[in-house]
Formats: structure tokens, sequence, C-alpha cells
């Protein structure tokens, strides 16, 4: 009885020392952070916040871009909070004074801007957005559309990679069919061009500029939470930089170049149902005509990559799971040395219309998991690149409806790295592609077991020939078209083994593809075909504990994993009680022992 009073007083003197700072957009100066008298900035209210309190917006837009200045504690993070209503807006204030500039064709208007919105552009570091009511605008990057000091101008294809031309005309054979607007700013001059496809007179428009500077910061404090809000018009939506414990979750996040980024020694932090799209001013299927103009006018013409959420070269041991990322350029990708992004844990997303990688693990990898993620309509569902050291392990994922679903892509030796993809469901053109693979090295250590591809062809794709660890799959042709035969012949050919089923006329026997659930009944082909993968050691395998497994990521019986599931449906922590004080990021000692002795 003593130990429970003393416990019951110790959480009642946490709750009077919690407090809640109300901000409200509409609140006049001089508010003291009461609910009778809120502060008018967001800023304001997390200057003030200490451990365990909560920053609380009502509905309404805040132009502003706010940091946290101090860490939260174990079980007492330091929330900013709303409901979706309540808007952060990252673009600047500022009146354009448009005019018409021939110069660069019929369609093109200029404006003078400030150098702040546009800083860096000179080394490709930073760019500001453009943002119209359609939607975010593709940007051109001056330095890679203009001439060479020979006055050369660079064509590629069907295109003309010429800022004059290309304000002019579009991009490639589709011009503004999809594409629609272009931008670019230029340094020199400190001025901004855009061309609308349907020559609109800009002058009337609502044109929103936003410089790069992320929408909410949080760096070198830890255990800071952000929480139901939307965020908009941001280079980057929340960053989390050398900070332990943070979270974003529930949050809607648009109109941004990059939704939540992690740097530094960002470690242990959690990015969870959040909904996040680039919103570009056309859609990123890359299935629809003139998406390949779309493409390449981000990685030609333009700054490069656009990610919904971002891994880069951070400490690691992140959860990252049930978001819904969509209608953007890249879905979830991480990019780190050996040592950095360590246990990575990636699953339950939801990830439609990508105009180009889905999923992209492209760092050292190290016991990092990417399972139970629903891939749909994006370029490459699962680009596995440049794997330094691994081991990484993707399992129980679903592919359909991509350009492509898994390619090994290379470029560096990756012979040392181990990756294992095991009982995923893909149903494409070619069950797996090589691109950039070293012909000397391949994918030795690759190992795809137990999956099912529905496809056309069992391998396509450059350089290297097959040759990674391949058991227990069921290739089903899905087309009667002569690829199936001519690409088989042509693997096995070359040196290619195999003991996975190849199915000319197989039966996938999926429950419902049409909406979406991928088990399987009792007359298809995947039934009892996987190899016994119980002695692997390798995670999710308790989904799978067989001595005849059926391949595929959804077993007959079982019903269709949930994606970006309601936080209700999820056990989870809250946010600011993990990881536990004192402890530090650990990895697995063992793992597929007799699978790395015999390989």
């Amino acid at each position: 009885m003593k130990k429970n009073l003393v416990f019951v007083s110790a959480l009642l003197a946490f709750a009077l020392s919690a407090q809640t700072i109300y901000v409200a957009s509409d609140a006049k100066d001089g508010g003291d952070g009461s609910k009778a008298k809120p502060f008018a900035k967001i800023q304001q209210g997390l200057d003030k916040a200490m451990p365990g309190d909560t920053v609380e917006l009502a509905p309404g837009v805040y132009f502003e871009r706010v940091k946290f200045p101090r860490s939260g504690e174990y079980k007492k993070p330091i929330r900013l909070n709303g409901p979706r209503s309540a808007v952060i807006d990252a673009s600047e204030q500022f009146a354009p004074k448009w005019e018409k500039y021939p110069e660069y064709g019929k369609f093109a208007w200029r404006t003078s801007v400030p150098a702040t919105l546009f800083p860096k552009t000179e080394n490709n570091q930073g760019c500001g957005l453009v943002i119209a009511k359609d939607g975010l605008i593709i940007q051109l990057f001056e330095r890679r559309v203009t001439a060479d000091k020979n006055g050369k101008v660079k064509i590629e294809r069907d295109t003309v990679w010429e800022k004059k031309h290309l304000m002019q005309y579009g991009i490639g054979k589709t011009k503004w069919k999809l594409i629609k607007a272009l931008a670019m700013y230029r340094a020199k001059e400190r001025d901004l061009i855009v061309s609308f496809g349907d020559g609109r007179d800009i002058s009337k428009e609502q044109i929103i500029l936003s410089p790069p500077i992320p929408a909410i910061m949080i760096d070198g404090v830890d255990r800071c939470t952000v929480s139901g809000i939307t965020i908009r018009h941001a280079q980057k939506g929340v960053l989390i930089r050398n900070s332990c414990g943070s979270v974003v979750e529930n949050c809607r996040i648009l109109r941004s170049d990059f939704g939540v980024e992690m740097r530094g020694k960002a470690e242990r932090c959690t990015v969870r149902f959040c909904d996040i799209s680039l919103d570009p001013i056309f859609r990123c299927d890359p299935r629809l005509l003139g998406s390949w103009d779309a493409w390449r006018g981000h990685k030609f013409g333009g700054y490069w990559d656009r990610i919904g959420i971002n891994m880069l070269y951070t400490t690691g041991g992140h959860h990252i799971h049930d978001n819904y990322i969509h209608n953007h350029w890249g879905g979830i990708q991480d990019i780190g040395n050996p040592g950095q992004n360590l246990a990575l844990n990636v699953h339950n997303n939801r990830i439609d219309e990508i105009e180009d990688d889905g999923l992209e693990p492209d760092g050292g990898e190290e016991y990092s998991t990417w399972h139970h993620n629903f891939v749909t309509r994006s370029r490459c569902g699962f680009r596995i690149k440049c794997i330094r050291k691994g081991p990484l392990f993707a399992y129980a994922n679903v592919f359909r409806d991509n350009i492509e679903d898994f390619r090994n892509f290379g470029t560096i030796k990756i012979a040392q790295a181990d990756v294992f993809v095991y009982h995923n469901t893909s149903i494409t053109k070619a069950a797996i592609n090589n691109n950039a693979i070293p012909k000397d090295i391949g994918t030795p250590n690759f190992h795809y077991y137990n999956n099912i591809f529905v496809c056309d062809c069992i391998f396509a794709g450059t350089y290297a020939d097959p040759d990674w660890h391949d058991a227990g799959n069921v290739y089903i042709r899905r087309n009667n078209t002569k690829s199936w035969q001519e690409v088989m012949d042509k693997v096995f050919k070359s040196g290619f083994k195999s003991t996975s089923k190849f199915l000319a006329t197989g039966k996938s026997g999926f429950t419902d593809l049409k909406n979406g659930d991928f088990s399987i009944s009792q007359t298809s082909d995947a039934i009892k075909a996987g190899i016994d993968m119980r002695s692997f050691n390798l995670p999710g395998m308790e989904e799978f504990s067989s001595p005849s497994p059926d391949a595929g990521a959804v077993p007959s019986g079982k019903p269709m994993f949930k994606v970006f599931r309601n936080p209700s449906e999820v056990k989870h922590l809250p946010a600011g009680h993990w990881p536990l004080p004192g402890t530090k990021l650990s990895l697995p000692e063992h793992f597929a022992k007799h699978l790395l002795k015999n390989r």
C-alpha cells in the first residue's frame, strides 16, 4: 500500500509540473501562453516549454519556421501538438512584381526576389520553392540548363536542355501536357522566371515562395515530439539532427521537398502515422504519358531528388512505420556508410505514386529490416542500392503496378554486402532487375528466397548476369510473352543456379487482387513451395515457421497485413518513452550462421 501511495504521488507531482502552453494564430501580442491569453507565435511557446510540457496550437495558419531550443526527458518529452487544421506554413511573405519576359518565350514571366529565398544555388546545395495554387512547380537548376563555355547545348534524346528552350517548349515529347509549369532562379540577376504551358497571366496568380529552411528544426536536443499538425511549403517539413528519441507522428506534410529528414547523430528517432505528399503541379504516377519527361525534369534539369522520409548518415536505430507517402518523387530512403544508419526498422508503410523509388536502402544497412510495406505505382518499388556492408533484410513486402519491383543497383564493389530478400510478393514485368552491377562482381551475397514473382520474365537489366542465391521462389508467367522462355534460356545458360519453381501456366491464387488482398488460397502454386528457413535465424521468420512454408508475403490462412494503420490499431510506446535512459544502440551478434558458412 505504501509503495502504491508513493507511485500515485509521483504521478500526481508529474501531472502538476507538466503544463500546456497555448498558441493561437489570431492571438494578440502580449499573451502569456495561458488558455485565456495564448501566445501569438509558436516559437514563443517552444521557448517557454520545459520537459513534459505541451505547446498546443489552435486551428489556424502560422507563418513561421521554428526550432526546439531544449531537450525533453525520459517520459517527459517536449511536445508540439495540434489538430490538422493547425498549419505551419514555411513560405516567405513576399509580394512579387511580375512582368512578361519574352526573351524566355511567350509563356515566361519574371520578378526580382530577395537572395535569401534562393541561397547556395551555385553549388546545388539548396534552393527555394516555387508553389502555385495547383501545386509545387519543377525548378530548373540554371547551371545544368546553360550552354557550356564553348556555347554547346546539351541535347539528350528528344530534349534540348537549355533554359530558354525549356521555358518556351517544356520538356521532351510531351512538352506541357504533364509537367504544366517550370520555374528557374537566376543567381546573378537575383530574379525568378516562371512559365506555365497554358499561358496563364501569372500577375493574377498567387505564387508562393519558400526559402530552404526547415519548417520545424530539432537540432542538438533530445526527446522532442511533433504531433498532429499540418506542415506545408518547406524545403524540409521537419529536420531532425543530432537528436535522440525524437518523434514525428500523425502529421500531414505537403508541398515540401523533404517531408522528414534525419541527419548527423540522429539516433533512435521515430516517424509514424504521417501523411506525406510532395503535391506537385503534376501527378507522379510513372505509368502516365509523359512521366519520363517529368523524371528527367527533376534529374537532368532540376535539383535532383526529393524524398518523403530521408535518413542521411545518421547513427540509426530509427523506427519508420505506418506512414502514407504518395504523389512524391521518392518514398523512403537512407544513405550512409558502414557504422551509420544502423538497425533501421522500416515497416507497414503505404507508398503510392512515386516518380522514382518507393523504398531505397543506400547505406551500410547493418541489421536493417524493411518489411510489411505496400508499394504501388512507383518507378522502382525496392531499389537495393550500393549496400556497403549489411545484412539487409527485406521481407513480407508487397509490390504491385510498379515499373520495376526489385532492382539490384551497384556502381561500387558490393560483393561483401549480405542482402536477404525473402517472403515478398511482386507483380511486375521482370521479377528482378540488375542495373550498374560490376560484371566481374555481381551480387553473389544476395539471397532471394520464398518470394512470389508474377512476371513476364524472370530477369532484366544490364551488366552482370544473375549470380545471387535463388531457392524456394515461385516465378509465374503473367502474360503470354516470348520473353519468358527467351530470358529463362539465357539466364540458365549463363550459369545461374536455382531450386525455385518456374511456371509458365501457374496460379498465384491471390484472395482478392482487385482490393489489395494478397493472401493466398489453397489453389495457389505458392502453397508449401518455399524452402525451410527456420534455422537461418532471420528476422520475421515466426510468420513463416514451417518445414514447408508458403511462398510470398502473406501465407494462406492469414489476413493481408495492414499499412498506414490508425494509431489505435498499433501497440506502440508513447513519445518520450523510447529509448530507455542509459541504453546504447546495439546490434545482434549472430544471424544466418549455417547459411553464411556454406555459401
